[in-house]
């Protein structure tokens, strides 16, 4: 009988498969051979020892059955270990499903599935200390977290019973967890080898700017966000827990990455600006949108945050001054030769502005109506300021009504910037208000007019529409008067200077 029910398993678990019926008597006589207490015990075909004979058989099933892991090309391509994966879960599942029926319910199956958990973890423990890239480490790992007691293998309706009981729950996240920091430590050294090779490439990322070139143009920032951001989403198909950790780690070399690149943008801005007239508009496009990227990216507002940006917003800042600055400069010149001749000719410098804003590039969208926005809101503030220190009375010998030419003028500006951006803010307040304070001759009336213009136009300040007014030719006392008046009515208007107005700084 010995001999018979050796067969009969010895086939079930190397060989094929006998009858579930054979199986289900061998299994028996095996259970009821633990209580045998016969003499001769020590002997091989003693009932009392077929069991250890069963869980001998079954180790060298698992031995032969379970493929083995290819360690020698395991570091190599993504597809070897997927493939090994998959073949693991197709035979162990194959295998389980089909002694399931002759030996479910009994010991024998529990010591089966125990010996089989334990062969494979086993081999994912070679598999870990092999060479992998983050994606190879990622994938055994998520394997293991999601599909292993899954329906897909031991959570399989017809065997997941027996095989969820079988498993060493110690073990399983014991794995995990060193799965978890193996791949940690990968995503580290891949991400901080990838943004410093983007640093490095200055052919690639800071080479000349190639007119209609858009991939040229927004490749920086595209490739360091699609790094960071494809490692996070990544991990987030796995755990919660996980994208959290990652998200840290990509953080944080994040900040490394700014700030070298900061560096590296402080020491060659302006001499590349005078190669590449481009040059400083895709860096503040790249700049701005790291900067965006840095408060997606930050879990919370600390000091390392608030330093990296900062200092991406100085070189924004920096960056658009460079793209302006050879057009306002010719600018400045043409506005108080305007205003010295009191030329009625439409104003040319509205239209050179406007040209050179229209030739940057629009891949992004928003750099651009940025662009456009900034050099509206400055040319207002220069045509102001020439303006204002332009000779009064010289200019109404050619202008009889300058409140209406300097109205008209402020309508034009705004037309010609609402071609480039339809949703550009008005900038032309100031001057439109220009014109009605001109307009008022009547000391009451021109009172009701500055509090008028300060709840129109809150960014005028106090200081800005005493400055006004003494242009106009109102005494010190008419202006404090008219001040005195107003104030009443705008006393909890903000009195901070605008940006147009601190540029004004001969007054």
């Amino acid at each position: 009988m010995y001999q018979e029910v050796c067969n009969i398993m010895n086939n079930a678990l190397l060989g094929e498969s006998p009858s579930v019926e054979e199986m289900r008597l061998a299994s028996q006589a095996i259970v009821l051979g633990q209580n045998y207490c016969g003499v001769c015990q020590q002997d091989e075909w003693c009932p009392q020892n077929w069991f250890t004979k069963f869980t001998q058989l079954v180790e060298q099933a698992g031995t032969q059955k379970i493929p083995q892991p290819p360690l020698e090309r395991m570091g190599s391509e993504y597809h070897v270990l997927s493939e090994y994966l998959q073949l693991v879960q197709e035979t162990v599942l194959e295998e389980l499903k089909r002694l399931s029926p002759g030996l479910r319910g009994t010991p024998l199956f529990d010591c089966m599935v125990e010996n089989f958990h334990r062969c494979i973890f086993a081999q994912l423990d070679q598999v870990l200390q092999c060479t992998l890239t983050a994606d190879q480490t990622l994938l055994v790992l998520n394997w293991v977290a999601h599909v292993y007691l899954s329906k897909e293998l031991m959570g399989h309706p017809d065997i997941k019973d027996n095989c969820s009981n079988g498993l060493d729950m110690l073990v399983f996240s014991n794995w995990l967890q060193r799965a978890e920091k193996k791949f940690l430590t990968a995503v580290q050294e891949a991400v901080s080898e990838r943004l410093c090779s983007i640093l490095q490439s200055e052919e690639i990322y800071w080479g000349v700017c190639i007119p209609g070139d858009e991939e040229n143009f927004i490749r920086l920032h595209v490739d360091v966000i699609q790094v960071l951001h494809g490692c996070i989403k990544q991990a987030g198909k796995t755990s919660e827990r996980l994208k959290v950790k990652v998200q840290a780690i990509c953080y944080q070399e994040l900040l490394f990455f700014l700030e070298k690149y900061a560096e590296r943008e402080k020491k060659q801005l302006k001499k590349r600006a005078e190669l590449d007239r481009m040059y400083p508009f895709r860096t503040f496009s790249s700049s701005m949108e790291l900067r965006k990227y840095v408060h997606t990216i930050a879990s919370n507002r600390n000091d390392d945050s608030i330093k990296a940006v900062h200092s991406l917003k100085s070189i924004e800042d920096q960056s658009l001054e460079l793209v302006l600055r050879e057009p306002f400069f010719k600018a400045e010149a043409s506005l108080k030769e305007y205003f010295k001749k009191g030329n009625r000719t439409k104003l040319d410098v509205i239209e050179e502005i406007s040209a050179h804003v229209s030739t940057l590039p629009k891949t992004n969208q928003e750099a651009h109506k940025i662009a456009v926005d900034t050099a509206y809101e400055r040319l207002t503030s220069l045509y102001l300021k020439c303006l204002l220190q332009s000779n009064k009375s010289e200019l109404e010998r050619s202008w009889s009504d300058v409140g209406s030419e300097v109205t008209e003028n402020a309508k034009y500006l705004h037309k010609v910037f609402s071609c480039l951006n339809p949703e550009v803010k008005k900038r032309n307040q100031a001057l439109l208000n220009v014109g009605k304070v001109l307009k008022s001759n009547d000391i009451n009336a021109q009172k009701i007019t500055v509090a008028e213009v300060r709840i129109e136009c809150p960014d005028m300040s106090q200081e800005q529409v005493r400055i006004l007014l003494r242009w106009k030719g109102l005494s010190r006392s008419q202006v404090r008067e008219v001040l005195d008046a107003c104030g009443e009515y705008t006393f909890d208007l903000p009195n901070n200077k605008p940006r147009w107005y601190r540029q004004c700084c001969c007054w």
